[in-house]
């Protein structure tokens, strides 16, 4: 089973990757919202591969509300980010717990794999 949840935060381990590279500045704390990430195994998964905190929020749909919070900072409702972000309860924090060398072993075969699939026939 932890095999199926693997491929997406491989995937997800990449654009933090490139994030990490654009910006040129690590990334030790990411926050989570969203279906998937009610499951604690996946979570725990991310923050292995990221080799960062993941930070699950009391609000699992955050980005949902963001238009919201965007008007009631725009319209003076909330004073500042900061305080929205006070106001939504961390719910659980998932630090890494893979050692280094097999963080590396399992994203280098995700590189050779999805390298493989490349011109596997699909787009025949």
């Amino acid at each position: 089973m932890r095999a199926l949840m693997e491929a997406p935060c491989l995937r997800t381990a990449e654009v933090v990757d490139a994030m990490k590279q654009d910006a040129g500045q690590d990334i030790k704390r990411m926050s989570v919202d969203g279906g998937m990430t009610v499951n604690n195994l996946l979570m725990e998964t991310q923050a292995d591969f990221i080799n960062a905190e993941i930070v699950r929020k009391e609000e699992k749909e955050i980005t949902g509300i963001g238009v919201a919070i965007a008007a009631g900072l725009h319209t003076g409702v909330w004073p500042s980010l900061e305080h929205v972000e006070s106001l939504i309860k961390v719910q659980k924090v998932f630090t890494p717990t893979m050692t280094e060398e097999n963080r590396q072993k399992k994203r280098a075969r995700w590189t050779q794999a999805v390298e493989r699939s490349i011109g596997f026939g699909w787009a025949k």
